[in-house]
């Protein structure tokens, strides 16, 4: 049998974990993002030198028994800690400090360490990577997958594609495919 070539398109939580598991399971994996960087909506931003921040997800949790073995994993290689700060409601524009909730009625929360970036960039850290490319279309012609991005240059052919974008985009990279009519039918909230 023969390696198979897989696209994972979206670099963000979910797709550097596709990417990674992939990848150990020894498939030769390419993950592709519009995005300088790693990390979707887990990203540290910089600005002057010393400055950084997070934005997006504030924190995350694991409820799931698996990703809760791939968070101890995290905490133990010093990626991930657990994050203990004060959350505070507003309702009506006014802040206000949450009622007090006994420990096991509030889930761990953690944070990457030392911004949310670093999941990604662990997952990533091997993988082939095309950053800064924003794929327009998605074909598959004879189970071979290509990506056209928005410079018109051909990527693939790839076996398997990975799609890791919110359904309206995921949607409209596959308007060729008849899978694109299901994922319109896929209800957003915001």
């Amino acid at each position: 049998m023969t390696t198979k070539h897989i696209a994972v398109l979206g670099a963000g939580i979910s797709g550097t974990i596709a990417a990674r598991t992939l990848r150990d399971r020894g498939f030769d994996v390419t993950l592709f993002d519009k995005s300088r960087g790693l990390g979707g909506r887990m990203a540290t931003r910089r600005g002057d030198p010393g400055i950084s921040f997070d934005h997006g997800a504030q924190y995350f949790t694991a409820r799931d028994p698996h990703f809760q073995r791939y968070v101890q994993s995290w905490i133990e290689q010093g990626i991930v800690a657990e994050w203990t700060g004060a959350i505070a409601e507003i309702d009506a524009s006014e802040p206000t400090p949450p009622q007090a909730r006994a420990k096991i009625d509030q889930p761990q929360r953690f944070v990457a360490v030392p911004g949310m970036t670093a999941i990604a960039r662990h997952l990533a850290a091997d993988l082939p990577l095309q950053l800064d490319t924003r794929i327009a279309r998605a074909t598959c012609d004879g189970g071979a997958w290509r990506l056209l991005d928005e410079s018109n240059r051909e990527n693939g052919p790839f076996d398997r594609l990975i799609v890791s974008f919110p359904a309206p985009q995921s949607a409209t990279l596959l308007a060729d495919h008849p899978l694109a009519t299901e994922i319109q039918a896929v209800p957003m909230t915001p």
